[in-house]
This record gives structure tokens, sequence and C-alpha cells, in this order.
């Protein structure tokens, strides 16, 4: 790949707001708890502006290059690749929708 180069954990990830490297920080416990909470009340936890506005160019370029080796599909469908809503789940929970109103993002 042309373009390819190395990229630091803290040139990716915003380890101020996210400390991920320092799991024994009050941050990084935060951060935890409010995926935890997410994942436990509606299946998912939204990381709001985990990955650096100036990684996330550099990683959508990576990925237009190798757009030819990629799957995609225009079909809206959760991560699980389920199409349908599941009542065996809560309303809200991510795995019984598509993921509408999913997750707070609330960092």
């Amino acid at each position: 790949m042309a373009g390819a180069s190395t990229i630091t954990i803290g040139e990716l990830i915003d380890l101020d707001r996210y400390p991920i490297d320092q799991p024994d920080s009050s941050g990084y416990q935060d951060a935890v708890a409010a995926a935890r909470s997410d994942l436990s009340s509606v299946g998912c936890a939204v990381v709001k502006d985990l990955v650096r506005p100036d990684a996330l160019q550099r990683l959508g370029a990576e990925i237009w290059e190798r757009k030819d080796t990629t799957h995609f599909s225009t079909q809206v469908i959760n991560p699980y690749f389920h199409f349908n809503e599941n009542p065996d789940f809560p309303a809200l929970r991510y795995e019984r929708v598509c993921g509408n109103g999913a997750g707070r993002g609330s960092r």
C-alpha cells in the first residue's frame, strides 16, 4: 500500500479525553464505566470523538485506497447483520433495532 505509514496510539486516539493507555487513571475508569452503562442500558456504547479528526481523515484515505478489497452494503442493518427487530430484546437494545436511539454518546 503506497500511503501506509506508522501512526502512534496518541495520534489516533484522544488520550486526554480517553486515557486508554492509563488503566489505573480516573479518566480511564470513567470512560469504561460510561461504556458499560450504555452497553447495559441500550446494548451499544458510543464513544464520542474517540478517534482524532485528523486521524479520521487518514483512516478514510486508507479505506478508500483499499475499497476494492472491502465489503460495502447499502442495506440498513445493525452490526450483527440483523434486518428485523428482535422482540427478545428490550425496545432500545441495539440488537433489536438498527441503531435508532442506541447509545448516549454523552462523553
